[in-house]
């Protein structure tokens, strides 16, 4: 019996199954016995990285959010200031609502989605308070409020501060949570969610514990998240039914599971078919790495393309370095001059060697007539030559 039938054993054990406990047990059983294998590490990690340009792309939202909130607050807090002080009062109210924005900024205080959505809802408050509350600072407040213009000639306050920014971050995250829930990558996502709460919740929770008592923000709502999780799978490891279950729900799971594995399955006869005509012999027509999103992609003489993805970061680099222009991709490369770019401190040239050396290996899995991509002397490397079609 092969890999993927004893794959498939695991997963008809538990995919039928409407008993909470049976279901998630076999789960976990399924992607314990797929993590041994180099086939599904593959066919999981292509699927990760389908998510990264998505997670990198919010990452410079959130960044562009960030800046824009600080620089309108450090812009109100100055006017409010310069206004307080020339007429000797003060405003309690707006003096904590603009600690709390500090306190999401350097990270005292937490809340869903990051910090900028705390330091938005309390500019907010800012702004609602002088608008509502102070007549002369009206026109002040107006300016950053965003209005709907009625009917009757009136307007009505939409929200109390504007900021592009901020809600081009909100659309990405919604984007983000709609994949979650659509996308191949975010059904593995969920998945693998269960999984590891299964495997490492009471871990994590103790660790989370410990956070909190040193008094990280952010601990306190992991804290109860992970409670709520544990409590769960608690009550099911005891042969519960959780019908008012939040993670474990096994009607919620299972299509998931079933397009995972579809998918899995899929992938991995697509290798198989690949592997059957070119066992003696391939040559390469194109080869493209991307560096975003860590793939180097082959198309062979059959123009089927090749999808591998590399492992770890100081692979991703190294290609980056040799593929960064047709011409020197090419070339023979001194491992010296890739550890040198790279920074020798941090990746020296037997390090180099060797994340060309696994490389070759993964490259082998995917392909087997490819034995080693990359020619690896004691002091250089180079894409082999027999394997290019010439032009």
């Amino acid at each position: 019996m092969d890999k993927l039938e004893i794959l498939e054993r695991y997963y008809k054990a538990f995919i039928g199954k409407d008993k909470p406990r049976e279901f998630f047990l076999g789960l976990g059983d399924y992607i314990d016995y797929g993590e041994t294998l180099p086939e599904f590490d593959a066919i999981t990690t292509a699927l990760s990285k389908q998510a990264q340009p998505l997670v990198d792309e919010r990452k410079k939202k959130e960044e562009a959010a960030l800046s824009r909130l600080v620089e309108i607050k450090k812009r109100i807090a100055d006017y409010l200031s310069a206004y307080l002080s020339a007429r000797k009062i003060s405003s309690p109210e707006i003096d904590q609502w603009l600690k709390q924005f500090d306190d999401f900024l350097y990270g005292r205080a937490d809340m869903d989605g990051g910090p900028a959505y705390g330091m938005i809802m309390h500019l907010g408050d800012v702004i609602k308070h002088l608008y509502d509350k102070w007549p002369e600072l009206q026109s002040f407040a107006a300016k950053y409020i965003d209005f709907l213009e009625l009917r009757s000639g009136n307007k009505a306050v939409r929200k109390y501060i504007q900021v592009p920014e901020f809600d081009a971050l909100c659309e990405i995250d919604k984007r983000l949570e709609r994949e979650r829930s659509t996308s191949l990558w975010g059904q593995q996502w969920q998945l693998y969610q269960v999984y590891k709460a299964m495997k490492e919740g009471r871990e994590r929770y103790k660790n989370v514990v410990e956070r909190h008592k040193r008094g990280e923000a952010q601990a306190t709502r992991e804290m109860l998240n992970y409670s709520v999780i544990l409590y769960e799978w608690t009550a099911i490891e005891e042969g519960g039914d959780n019908h008012d279950g939040v993670c474990f729900v096994v009607d919620r799971i299972r299509p998931a599971a079933e397009r995972f594995h579809t998918h899995v399955v899929a992938q991995w006869e697509r290798v198989e078919e690949r592997r059957r005509p070119q066992e003696d012999t391939i040559l390469l027509k194109k080869l493209d790495f991307s560096h975003q999103i860590g793939l180097l992609k082959l198309i062979d003489q059959n123009d089927i393309e090749h999808d591998i993805p590399v492992q770890g970061q100081v692979q991703r680099e190294i290609l980056r370095v040799i593929f960064q222009s047709n011409t020197d991709a090419y070339s023979e490369w001194s491992l010296y001059d890739i550890s040198e770019i790279l920074g020798p401190d941090d990746v020296g040239e037997r390090a180099v060697k060797n994340a060309l050396y696994q490389f070759n290996r993964k490259v082998q899995l995917e392909i087997p007539a490819l034995k080693n991509l990359f020619v690896l002397t004691k002091h250089s490397a180079r894409i082999d030559q027999k394997y290019l079609i010439k032009t």
